[in-house]
């Protein structure tokens, strides 16, 4: 049973051995490129997720207020349900401008090259 163990084990380092032989040249950055791909989108990803993102703050803030604004003008839809429908559609909306806000600094810092970043 021992010979069996001692033999796994030699085979591990000598497959260790020949691995670390292997990667010589292998630097942080190829490894960081090769298993979690690359740094920064490129600008047609960016641009893509700027329209869509933008799609989805347009069509949430106008469908919020105008569920606002009707629930307002209406007096006969001031009703606890009603209202409760309002104080989500404001918070929902209060959410989807302060995450736009994240989301565009993130874009951003993805768009410039580094040199624009650290003057900026």
């Amino acid at each position: 049973m021992m010979a069996n163990n001692s033999l796994a084990s030699d085979e591990s380092v000598d497959l260790w051995n020949e691995t670390m032989d292997n990667c010589t040249a292998f630097s942080e950055a190829v490894y960081l490129q090769t298993y979690l791909g690359a740094r920064y989108r490129s600008l047609a990803e960016s641009l893509a997720l700027s329209v869509i993102y933008a799609i989805i703050l347009i069509t949430g803030v106008v469908g919020n207020l105008a569920t606002c604004v009707v629930i307002v003008w209406n007096s006969h839809m001031h009703t606890a349900t009603n209202y409760y429908l309002f104080s989500l559609a404001i918070s929902d909306t209060i959410t989807l401008v302060l995450g736009m806000i994240s989301l565009r600094y993130l874009l951003q810092a993805e768009l410039l090259p580094r040199a624009q970043r650290s003057v900026a």
